[in-house]
C-alpha cells in the first residue's frame, strides 16, 4: 500500500540557482544507497505545514520532499487507488446514530511507533482532529478553513464535530451529518495523524496568538516525528534536501498483491506481524511487492531549469527526474536516446488551467470570460506549437480519471469555440461583447464594460519558459489572441513563487495561468469554486464558480454549493458521479477556468541505477510522482 502524500494539488513552481556539485555527491549516494533526485524547483519553508497549507506555500514541490512523514488511518493501494486500512486495524464500522451525531468507530493496529520509539494511539487521532476542527479566534472558521489546501477536504468542520479517544486503540467519530465518501472514505479516513507530544504545546501557542496559521505555518519542524517510510534530515535552500529512511517504520517488509487489470478489484497484504488483511476480489493477480523502504535516503538536488535537471539524469548525476510538468521535444527526445535511462509515459491526473480575478472589471462579467474562451485556440497551441506533447483540457476533471471525467456535449464544443478558425473565433467572441454591452473604439480597442466603467492594461502572468515551456507558448498564444480582439493586455512570463504569492496571498493580479496535482476523488470541485473557499481571507482566485455580480443575478454560486455539499454527503457512487457532472458543466457554464491543457506524464530515470519492483510496467495515472511511494523503490544490486 502506499504512503498517502498529502499534497491533494498541484501549484507550479519558479526556477532556482544550480544546487552542489552532484559527481561527489552520487559517488556518496551510491556507497550509502542514497537515491538521488533532481528537481528544478526550491522548498518553500521548514515544516511540513508547507506541503498542505494554504496559498503560495502549497506547491507540488514541498509536497513531495515533506509528503512521506505521516501515517492516515486509510491508504490507497497502487495502482487501483482503492481506499485500504493503514494505521486503523480493519475497515470502519457502520455509522449509527448517537445523541444527535452520526457516529463510527475505528479500531488501530497496535505496536505501529513514531519514528522517535514512541507508540501511535487514539489519543495522537483524536488530537489532531479536534485541532483541525476547532475553531480559529482570528477569523471564526474552523482552522482547517483558514489553513486550505487539503485540510478542508480532511477536517470538514461542516461534517466532523469531535473525535474521542476510547482507550489507546478506538477513536469514535462524531460527524454532524452523515459524511459521503468525498468526506470519509476519500477524507477524513486519508487525513495525516500528527504527535500530540510534538505538536499538542505549539497549537496552543497558535491558538493563542493573533494569526493561528501563520504561527503554525512558522514553527521550525525539521524534527517532528515521523510514521512513515522516511523522515526529514536537512535543507540547504538553493541547494538541496534529504529525508532518510524511518528506522520505526511499522510497514517495512508488507507483502502486498493487487488484483485486476487495473489493481482496483482487490488487494490483499501480509504485515510484517503475520497478519493478512484483504478486500475485494483476489482471483486475478496483477503484480505483487514489498513495501520498503529499501534506501537509506533521498537527496532532492536542486537545478536551475526543467533541462539542466533531465541532463543530470543523462549524465548519471541524478536517478529520477520529478518533473510534473512535460518536457519540451528536444529535451524528451535527448532523454529517450541516452544510455541507461528509461522514459515512461502515463496519463496525467493534473490540469493546467487559465483563470481571471473575478472582483474586477471586466473579468467579473461572464461573456467576457466566454470570449477569452473562445479566441484561445487550444488545438492549435498542442499540436503546432507543442508537437503534440499536451493533451488539450476540456474540463477541470482529466481524461485519465476516467470514472469522474464528463466529456463536453457536441453544444458545449461549439459553445467553445472548439474547431473554428482563428478569423471566426475573433469574430465570435467580439460578438459575445458587443451583445453584452461593452464598448470597443474607432480603433477596434475595448475601452469600457457595460456600465461604462474603463478598462485598463490587463496582465496575464504565466511561468516562464526556464521553468515550464508549455505554458509559457501557451500564456504567449492567449496574449496575442486578445490583443487581436482588441484588448489591452501584456503577458508577465514569471518565476512560479512570484505568481502564487500574487495570486494567492497578495490577491494583486489580472489574469494568471498555474495548474493543480489532483486527487483520485474529485472533492477539488468543491474545494476550487465553493463560496466558502473563495470567502477565506477574501480569495477569490481560489474558489467561487462566478462573480459575485453574477451570483446577484441568478444565484449560480447558491447552486454550485448546494450541489457541492449534496456531492460530499453522497455515499453512493453512482449518484456521487452524477453531482460531479453537474459540478463540471457549472464551471464550464461560468467559465470559472478554462483548462488548457494536460501533460502527458513522462517519468525519466536511470535503469541501472533504480526500479520500482514491476510497478513502473503497470498503468500510473499521474506518473510515478502521483502513484508510487519511495517506499516501493529499489536500488539495482550492485550500484
Amino acid at each position: 500500500m502506499k504512503a498517502i502524500r498529502f499534497a491533494v494539488l498541484l501549484a507550479l513552481g519558479l526556477t532556482f540557482l544550480m544546487g552542489l556539485n552532484l559527481n561527489t555527491s552520487v559517488a556518496s549516494a551510491q556507497a550509502e544507497k542514497i537515491f538521488v533526485t533532481a528537481v528544478h524547483e526550491d522548498l518553500k519553508g521548514g515544516n511540513s505545514w508547507i506541503a498542505t497549507n494554504n496559498g503560495a506555500n502549497n506547491t507540488i514541490w514541498n509536497a513531495y520532499v515533506w509528503g512521506w512523514q505521516h501515517i492516515a488511518l486509510y491508504g490507497l493501494t497502487v495502482p487501483g487507488f482503492s481506499p485500504f486500512p493503514s494505521l486503523a486495524a480493519d475497515f470502519a464500522g457502520p455509522f449509527t446514530e448517537e445523541g444527535g451525531f452520526s457516529v463510527a468507530t475505528v479500531n488501530l493496529l497496535q505496536g505501529v511507533k513514531w519514528s522517535d520509539g514512541t507508540e501511535i494511539t487514539a489519543n495522537d487521532v483524536a488530537f489532531t482532529f479536534n485541532n483541525f476542527v476547532k475553531v480559529n479566534p482570528a477569523t471564526g472558521n474552523a482552522l482547517s478553513i483558514d489553513l486550505g489546501g487539503g485540510f478542508p477536504s480532511w477536517f470538514d468542520a461542516e461534517f466532523v464535530d469531535h473525535v474521542e479517544a476510547q482507550g489507546n486503540y478506538t477513536v469514535k467519530f462524531f460527524f454532524k451529518q452523515k459524511p459521503g465518501l468525498a468526506r470519509w472514505e476519500f477524507g477524513a479516513l486519508l487525513s495525516p495523524i500528527l504527535q500530540k507530544a510534538y505538536w499538542e504545546p505549539k497549537f496552543n501557542q497558535a491558538f493563542a496568538s493573533a494569526n493561528p496559521v501563520q504561527t503554525l505555518s512558522a514553527f521550525d519542524g525539521t524534527d517532528e516525528p515521523s510514521a512513515w517510510g522516511f523522515q526529514f534530515e536537512s535543507w540547504t535552500p538553493g541547494a538541496f534536501a534529504e529525508i532518510s529512511a524511518n528506522p520505526n517504520f511499522f510497514f517495512k517488509g508488507t507483502l502486498n498483491r493487487e488484483y485486476g487489470e487495473t489493481g482496483s478489484d482487490g488487494h490483499w497484504e501480509r504485515l510484517p506481524t503475520g497478519v493478512e488483511r484483504s478486500a475485494g476480489d483476489l482471483s486475478n493477480q496483477l503484480i505483487e511487492y514489498t513495501t520498503g523502504p529499501f534506501v537509506d535516503g533521498v537527496l532532492f538536488n536542486l537545478f536551475g531549469s526543467q533541462a539542466a535537471a533531465a541532463l543530470a539524469v543523462i549524465s548519471g548525476d541524478a536517478d529520477y527526474h520529478f518533473n510534473p510538468l512535460g518536457y519540451g521535444l528536444a529535451t524528451l527526445q535527448q532523454l529517450q536516446a541516452a544510455n541507461n535511462v528509461r522514459v515512461l509515459s502515463n496519463a496525467d491526473n493534473g490540469v493546467f488551467y487559465l483563470s481571471f480575478n473575478m472582483r474586477k472589471v471586466p473579468f467579473n462579467y461572464l461573456e467576457f470570460r466566454q470570449a477569452v474562451r473562445c479566441v484561445v485556440d487550444k488545438e492549435f497551441v498542442a499540436s503546432s506549437l507543442l508537437q503534440n506533447l499536451v493533451v488539450v483540457a476540456d474540463n477541470v476533471v482529466p481524461p485519465g480519471n476516467g470514472f469522474w471525467y464528463r466529456p463536453l456535449t457536441e453544444e458545449e464544443q461549439q459553445e467553445s469555440c472548439k474547431g473554428m478558425s482563428e478569423a471566426d473565433r475573433l469574430a465570435r467572441a467580439k460578438q459575445l461583447l458587443v451583445g453584452a454591452g461593452f464598448q470597443f473604439n474607432a480603433q477596434g480597442i475595448l475601452t469600457a464594460d457595460p456600465e461604462g466603467n474603463p478598462i485598463p492594461q490587463l496582465e496575464l502572468l504565466h511561468p516562464n519558459a526556464a521553468y515550464d515551456n508549455n505554458r509559457n507558448i501557451f500564456g504567449l498564444h492567449i496574449v496575442d489572441r486578445l490583443q487581436k480582439l482588441g484588448v489591452l493586455v501584456r503577458d508577465v512570463p514569471a518565476g512560479f513563487n512570484n505568481i502564487v504569492t500574487l495570486v494567492f496571498d497578495l490577491q494583486d493580479f489580472d489574469m494568471w495561468q498555474l495548474g493543480w496535482s489532483l486527487s483520485f476523488y474529485p472533492d477539488y470541485l468543491e474545494a476550487f469554486f465553493g463560496s466558502r473557499n473563495a470567502a477565506r481571507q477574501g480569495n477569490a482566485a481560489q474558489g467561487g464558480v462566478c462573480s459575485a455580480r453574477e451570483n446577484a443575478i441568478n444565484g449560480c454560486q447558491d447552486t454550485f454549493d448546494d450541489l457541492s455539499f449534496q456531492f460530499l454527503a453522497e455515499s453512493d457512487v453512482n449518484k456521487a458521479r452524477d453531482l460531479a457532472f453537474q459540478l463540471q458543466k457549472m464551471v464550464f457554464d461560468y467559465v470559472a477556468y478554462v483548462p488548457t491543457h494536460h501533460v502527458v506524464v513522462n517519468d525519466a530515470f536511470r535503469v541501472d541505477r533504480i526500479g520500482w519492483q514491476g510497478l513502473e510496467d503497470k498503468p500510473l495515472l499521474g506518473g510515478f510522482s502521483n502513484s508510487l511511494s519511495l517506499g516501493q523503490l529499489n536500488l539495482v544490486a550492485g550500484k
